[in-house]
């Protein structure tokens, strides 16, 4: 155990500690939580560690009122040696990855008038049954490293980093079919993050690439995911998104 703790110092006194890659870090409102994307779970550090440890990790979300005296170091051992035994923070710098941004939700679809009479037709009907299956299997089976990654990926691939503005007829058309093959598939139950990422695939069938977003609260914690175009939410309602803060931006 001593030879531990001396270890722990010595990469203290190196400040060569940094984020895993495989975790994102963002600050909710005093405290940092962490997403280990690896195993789908979450880490919260109250604020009394995770403004001193903004000064010690690379990648740490910065703190808005870093502490005047530096954390006692029995008191940074203790704050990181738990980061770095459940592997969130790695020794050694690394290159922070980046959070992924979206712009902040000034509206939802659920303002959208929808054409009740509109056949869903039998090609849509497939497309969502098809997304919902494949979903489902990825998110059993993959990481949530390598699903953010590859929606990412097709995303800029189809898109670019600056997409062109979707017509707002086209992606309602999209949209609405969706929330009405939805009840005839899955149930209300379901939970957000399947029916985010069968979203995100019902629509790459359209030809619409819109962010997959995970994202965070506090005081109680809570977890949540949608899928966003622009400022616009499309399977939430505003209020709701709006209490979460973007962990995940895929």
């Amino acid at each position: 155990m001593a030879a531990t703790s001396q270890g722990s110092l010595n990469v203290l006194a190196s400040h060569s500690l940094s984020v895993a890659p495989h975790v994102r870090a963002c600050r909710v409102d005093d405290q940092v939580i962490l997403l280990d994307l690896f195993h789908g779970r979450y880490h919260g550090v109250a604020a009394s560690r995770a403004a001193a440890l903004s000064q010690l990790v690379l990648g740490w979300p910065a703190a808005p009122n870093p502490p005047a005296v530096p954390m006692a170091r029995v008191d940074q051992r203790d704050s990181v040696a738990p980061l770095l035994k459940r592997g969130l923070v790695i020794q050694g710098p690394c290159q922070p990855t980046s959070l992924g941004r979206v712009p902040e939700p000034s509206a939802a679809v659920d303002g959208w008038i929808e054409s009740g009479a509109q056949d869903i037709g039998a090609r849509r009907l497939l497309q969502f049954v098809r997304g919902a299956a494949y979903s489902a299997v990825r998110l059993r089976t993959c990481t949530l490293q390598r699903v953010a990654r590859s929606v990412e990926f097709r995303r800029l691939v189809h898109a670019g980093p600056d997409p062109e503005p979707v017509d707002r007829e086209t992606l309602q058309s999209a949209v609405s079919a969706y929330r009405r093959t939805r009840p005839l598939v899955m149930s209300s139950k379901d939970r957000c993050l399947l029916d985010s990422l069968t979203l995100v695939e019902f629509l790459a069938a359209e030809r619409l690439f819109p962010h997959w977003v995970i994202g965070v609260k506090t005081r109680p914690f809570g977890a949540h995911a949608w899928v966003q175009m622009g400022a616009l939410v499309l399977n939430d309602r505003l209020e709701r998104v709006r209490r979460f803060t973007p962990i995940l931006v895929a």
